[in-house]
C-alpha cells in the first residue's frame, strides 16, 4: 500500500525558520515573492509551485511533467531533486527516495525539508546525526505526519507490550477505528487480529469483553474457547485446556460458513490432535513428579482421578484428516508401547492406504513386525521406504538386511529355493550395503543344500570384507544352527566362533561383531546360547583398547555400549579409554552418563568432574563431532544444578 499522502506538504517550505534561508531561489520560494529573482528565473519559480500543486494533488505524472522544464542549470534544481524523491517516498520506494535526497546539498532549504522524511527510511543518514539533532528530526517528522491516526498507531507498540494494562490500547483502538474504517477498512481486521494476539500475551479476562466491545466477536473464535485453552496451555494447565479445545472443536463441528468444509475437518484434527497430545504430556509429567517420593500423598487419602485416556482423540484426529501422520505417529507408538501389535499394525496400514510414502510410518512399522519376526512383511515395507527415497543411503542398508532376514527366515522353514530367490533379488543392495551378512547366509544355504564347495567360496568371501572377520564368524555359526545343519557341520564353525570370541580385535571389529549378534534380536530370532555370546562380546570389547585402532572406532565402540544401556560395560570400558585418550571428551562423559543412569538420588560429585573434564577437552578439540557434544554436556551439568531439583518439584 502506498504511504498516505499526509506527508505531502501543503506549501513547498518547512514550518517556520529562524530566518530567511540565504539562497536566493530558496528565500524566493519561502517568501512567495520572486522580485528579487532575475527575470530569466521567474519561469523556473513558477514552474516549481505549480510541481508542488500537482504533487499535492496527487497527480504525480503532472508533476513529472512540469519538473521536466527544471534544466541542470536551474537554482531551483535542487527542489527539482526534493520533489522526485518525495514521489518515491510516497510510492514506498525508499531506495529512489534515498538515492535522491542524497543529491541535495547541506546547505540548501531542500536538503532540511526532506531531513526528517530521510531520517526515517535512511539509517546511515540518521547515524551520522547528534543525539539532539536525531530529536529534533524525529519531532518534525512527528509534525510532518500530524494524521491523529498515524500517531495512534504510532504509539500502539507501547501500550501492546505488556508493561502496562490493555484498557488503555483498547480505547486507542476506539479512537483509530473510524478513520481506519475511511482510509483502510481491510487494514481493520488485521488490527483485531493484532489485539487477539496480544490477549495472549497480556490479557486479562476482562479485556476478552474489552475486545468484543471494540472489534465484535473474532471471526475464528467467536466465544474464545481458542484463546483461552492456548492461555492455559502456557499456563500448563491442560486439563483447563482441553476443556476449551472440547469447546471450540463443538464449534468447529457446526460448520461455520466463512470455513470451508476441508478446512474445517484439518482444523477439528488439529484440535482433537493437540488435546490428546496434552493428555499424553500430563501423563509423562505425573510419571516425572517427585521421583524420590519426598511429597507423596498417604495412601489413605485415596488415589488421584484416572486421567483421560488419548487414544480416542488420536483416533478422532486420523478420522477427520486420514492422510495426516502426526497423530496416526502418535498413536502407534502409544499402541506398540504397550504391546498391541496388532492394533498399531492396523493404524500405520490405514494411514498408508492414504500416504504409501509415509516414510517414519514405513519405518516404525517394518521395527514392530521385525521383531515380531515376520521377515517376509517387513521385506515389503522396507522396499516401499527404498522406492519413495531410492538413493538414501540408510534406506539401502535396511532394505538390504530386509532382503537377508527375509532369507533367512524362509531358510529356517526349509525353503532353500525362496531364500535363494529372495536373495538373488536383493543382490546389489546387499553386496553394496550388508556383504558380510549375504555372504554368509549364502555359504548356509549352500552348505544346506550339500553344494559344499560353493559354500566354501562364499564362507571365504564373508570372512574377507575389511573389518568383518568376527562378524562373519559369528552369522556363520549361528546360521549354521539356525539352518540346523548337522553337528558335525557346525562343530568347525562353532570352534572357529569359540576361538574369535578368546582372541584380539580391533574397535572396529568389535563394532561390527557386536551390531552382528544385535541383528538376530531386530529380527525377533532366538537360539541356544545367545545371552552367553553378548557376555563373551563384552569380555572380548574390554580387551580392545589393550591394542590398537582409530580413535573414531573406539568412540563408536563405547557410544553404542551407552545407547544399548549396558551401563555396566560402560562402567569398565570407558575408564580403560580414558586412560588410552586422556583428553578425550567422549569418555568422561559417558562415565557422566553412567553415574545419571544408576543414580537412584542425588548425583555424586564425581559427576561434576568428569563433566567439568568433557566440556574442556571437547572445547579444545579441533574435531567437530566433539563440539557437538557441548549441548548435552550443558544438559547434564544443569540438571546437577540443586535449583533445577527443586525447580521440578514446585513447577518453574
Amino acid at each position: 500500500m502506498a504511504r498516505s499522502r499526509a506527508p505531502r506538504p501543503s506549501r513547498a517550505a518547512p514550518p517556520a525558520s529562524p530566518a530567511p534561508p540565504a539562497h536566493p531561489a530558496d528565500r524566493a520560494l519561502w517568501a512567495s515573492d520572486k522580485s528579487a529573482l532575475p527575470p530569466e528565473h521567474h519561469e523556473a519559480l513558477d514552474a516549481i509551485r505549480s510541481a508542488f500543486q500537482k504533487y499535492e494533488a496527487g497527480d504525480d505524472d503532472a508533476t513529472r511533467a512540469v519538473l521536466q522544464t527544471i534544466g541542470l542549470q536551474s537554482p531551483f534544481l535542487e527542489w527539482k531533486v526534493l520533489l522526485r524523491g518525495l514521489m518515491a517516498y510516497s510510492a514506498n520506494d525508499d531506495v529512489r527516495a534515498i538515492e535522491n535526497w542524497q543529491r541535495l546539498a547541506p546547505d540548501r532549504l531542500p536538503f532540511r525539508v526532506a531531513a526528517p522524511l530521510r531520517a526515517a527510511i535512511d539509517p546511515a543518514f540518521k547515524r551520522a546525526q547528534s543525539p539532539n539533532e536525531v530529536g529534533k528530526l524525529q519531532q518534525q517528522f512527528r509534525t510532518l505526519l500530524a494524521d491523529p491516526m498515524v500517531n495512534h498507531l504510532r504509539d500502539l507498540p507501547a501500550e501492546l507490550s505488556g508493561q502496562q494494562s490493555l484498557k488503555a490500547a483498547y480505547r486507542r483502538a476506539e479512537q483509530i477505528r473510524p478513520r481506519l474504517r475511511e482510509l483502510a477498512p481491510d487494514l481493520l481486521p488485521r488490527l483485531a487480529n493484532l489485539y487477539y494476539r496480544t490477549l495472549l500475551a497480556h490479557g486479562s479476562p476482562t479485556d476478552l469483553m474489552r475486545h468484543r466491545g471494540t472489534f465484535g466477536s473474532p471471526p475464528d473464535d467467536p466465544d474464545f474457547h481458542k484463546l483461552e485453552a492456548i492461555i492455559h496451555e502456557q499456563s500448563q494447565t491442560t486439563s483447563e485446556a482441553n476443556r476449551h479445545w472440547a469447546a471450540y472443536e463443538a464449534w468447529l463441528a457446526t460448520h461455520p460458513p466463512s470455513w470451508p468444509a476441508d478446512v474445517t475437518q484439518r482444523a477439528r484434527a488439529l484440535v482433537f490432535y493437540r488435546m490428546a497430545e496434552n493428555v499424553a504430556e500430563d501423563e509423562d509429567d505425573e510419571e516425572d513428579d517427585d521421583p524420590f517420593g519426598f511429597f507423596a500423598a498417604p495412601r489413605s487419602r485415596g488415589r488421584r482421578a484416572k486421567p483421560p485416556d488419548p487414544v480416542p482423540m488420536w483416533r478422532k484426529a486420523m478420522d477427520l484428516a486420514p492422510g495426516w501422520e502426526p497423530p496416526a505417529r502418535e498413536l502407534f507408538n502409544h499402541l506398540a508401547a504397550a504391546g498391541k501389535v496388532a492394533e498399531a499394525e492396523a493404524i500405520a496400514r490405514k494411514l498408508l492406504e492414504h500416504s504409501p510414502s509415509a516414510l517414519p510410518v514405513l519405518e516404525s512399522l517394518a521395527g514392530l513386525l521385525s521383531k515380531a519376526g515376520r521377515a517376509a512383511d517387513v521385506l515389503v515395507l522396507r522396499t516401499q521406504a527404498l522406492a519413495a527415497n531410492p538413493l538414501d543411503k540408510r534406506l539401502r542398508i535396511l532394505a538390504a538386511y530386509a532382503y537377508n532376514g527375509a532369507a533367512r527366515r524362509q531358510l529356517i522353514d526349509g525353503d532353500w529355493a525362496g531364500a535363494t530367490a529372495t536373495l538373488d533379488a536383493g543382490q546389489a543392495l546387499s553386496e553394496e550395503g550388508t556383504p558380510t551378512s549375504f555372504h554368509s547366509l549364502r555359504a548356509t544355504i549352500a552348505h544346506k543344500a550339500g553344494r559344499l564347495a560353493e559354500a566354501e567360496d562364499w564362507r571365504a568371501k564373508a570372512l574377507a570384507v575389511p573389518s568383518a572377520r568376527l562378524a562373519a564368524t559369528l552369522y556363520l555359526s549361528v546360521n549354521a544352527l539356525l539352518a540346523k545343519l548337522k553337528p558335525k557341520d557346525r562343530k568347525p564353525l562353532d570352534a572357529a566362533l569359540a576361538e574369535a570370541f578368546a582372541g584380539a580385535a580391533t574397535p572396529r571389529e568389535a563394532n561390527l561383531l557386536y551390531a552382528a549378534w544385535d541383528m538376530y534380536g531386530v529380527e525377533g530370532l532366538t537360539y541356544r546360547g545367545q545371552p552367553a555370546q553378548e557376555k563373551k562380546i563384552h569380555a572380548l570389547i574390554l580387551r580392545v583398547p589393550d591394542g590398537d585402532g582409530d580413535l573414531l572406532d573406539f568412540e563408536v565402540m563405547a557410544q553404542s555400549a551407552a545407547m544399548r544401556n549396558e551401563w555396566k560395560l560402560v562402567q569398565k570400558l570407558a575408564p580403560k579409554l580414558r586412560t588410552k585418550f586422556p583428553r578425550n571428551p567422549v569418555f568422561p562423559l559417558l562415565l557422566a552418563e553412567f553415574e545419571f543412569a544408576k543414580t537412584t538420588g542425588y548425583p555424586r560429585p564425581l559427576t561434576h568432574r568428569l563433566l567439568a573434564d568433557a566440556k574442556q577437552f571437547a572445547e579444545a578439540s579441533p574435531e567437530p563431532r566433539h563440539r557437538e557434544l557441548l549441548p548435552r554436556i550443558a544438559e547434564l551439568q544443569r540438571q546437577l544444578d540443586p535449583g533445577f531439583l527443586f525447580s521440578n518439584f514446585f513447577g518453574r
